[in-house]
């Protein structure tokens, strides 16, 4: 489809630059990032294990170069935009009211 080739030249217009990494979870417990659509127990598994992302806000913050990067590096071509990976992660970190 057409959409698809015009995501896929808007990716290869991006560099890619790793998002920042923690070396473990803040408090010792990380986030239920399974709880992003399309985020699995697998997939939760190689952020925190391979890339030191553990908590929501660090997905949340994630920029167009380190949403390229991410799924370059997991194999995904633009699924974690198609999935919102980012906007679900502000929304799972905004303190609840």
């Amino acid at each position: 489809p057409a959409d698809a080739i015009l995501e896929q030249l808007a990716v290869e217009d991006v560099d890619r630059v790793e998002p920042a990494r923690l070396a473990s979870a803040r408090d010792g417990k990380g986030d239920d990032l399974t709880a992003i659509g399309g985020i699995g127990p697998k997939i939760q598994d190689v952020l925190n294990t391979e890339l030191g992302i553990y908590h929501y806000d660090q997905v949340a913050g994630w920029t167009p170069e380190n949403v390229a990067w991410v799924e370059d590096h997991l194999g995904f071509s633009g699924r974690i935009r198609r999935e919102g990976w980012v906007d679900q992660a502000k929304s799972l970190s905004e303190p609840v009211s």
